[in-house]
């Protein structure tokens, strides 16, 4: 609202149908986390609450605004995706290599979604 653009304009922005802009608006659905890089763009701030004081919490940061699900995610970091569901919840500890992965990948993070606590 603040940029004046019609539901119609974002949804061409974020390259989605403009119904999809519609049902986000009302809490109708939620987007796809593959949508979330080109929203958080869209948006220049990150509007996620993760409790990025804990490994598992930046953790799911770290995918989420790299519009990853969680099989992407670690495929990535060469975990098995149960596994990874796991680090993310926090049951599991992460190997060095994950951890490098995951530095990497936040790097290549826009300023505005990164945060200087990462691991």
């Amino acid at each position: 609202m603040e940029r004046g653009l019609l539901q119609k304009a974002v949804a061409e922005i974020l390259n989605v149908d403009e119904d999809s802009i519609t049902a986000w608006e009302n809490g109708r659905s939620k987007p796809q986390v593959r949508f979330y890089p080109k929203i958080l763009a869209f948006l220049q701030y990150n509007p996620f609450n993760h409790d990025i004081e804990t490994v598992s919490g930046r953790l799911r940061h770290v995918r989420l605004c790299n519009g990853y699900s969680i099989k992407r995610f670690a495929q990535l970091v060469h975990v098995d995706p149960v596994t990874f569901a796991k680090l993310e919840c926090g049951k599991r500890v992460m190997s060095t290599l994950a951890q490098l992965t995951i530095l990497n990948l936040l790097a290549k993070l826009p300023t505005y979604l990164r945060t200087n606590h990462f691991l």
